[in-house]
């Protein structure tokens, strides 16, 4: 389990991205861009799964999803798993070759490896 602060950066991080995300899915939509808004939204669904793995106890809802993600991806109990799949989310939103998503990609990123060394 993580500190607070931690759990606050990935909260800023995940949103960040969800928001980022959500925008561009909807440009590449009106300009039939569909690989890059398949990326897009695959970085929505892992910003809402950094989420869930953060505050799944604290928000009544989750706690059954975050169970059935522990039981599936047991790597994702420990903070260096979760870390790993931060840092994955973080090159993902890299990858979409703008520089908002290069600056909240490089934050998530961060705070993945914060996570691995803690970990």
């Amino acid at each position: 389990e993580g500190s607070c602060s931690l759990k606050l950066l990935v909260f800023l991080g995940a949103t960040a991205m969800i928001a980022a995300s959500f925008v561009g899915f909807i440009y590449d939509l009106m300009n039939w861009h569909w690989f890059s808004g398949i990326f897009q939204l695959y970085t929505i669904f892992l910003g809402f799964l950094m989420i869930i793995l953060e505050y799944g106890r604290d928000l009544r809802y989750f706690v059954k999803k975050e169970k059935e993600l522990y039981r599936y991806a047991m790597f994702l109990q420990f903070l260096y798993g979760r870390g790993i799949l931060y840092f994955f989310a973080g090159t993902l939103q890299i990858s979409l070759l703008n520089t908002v998503d290069d600056i909240i990609g490089g934050f998530v990123c961060f705070v993945g490896g914060v996570h691995i060394l803690v970990g």
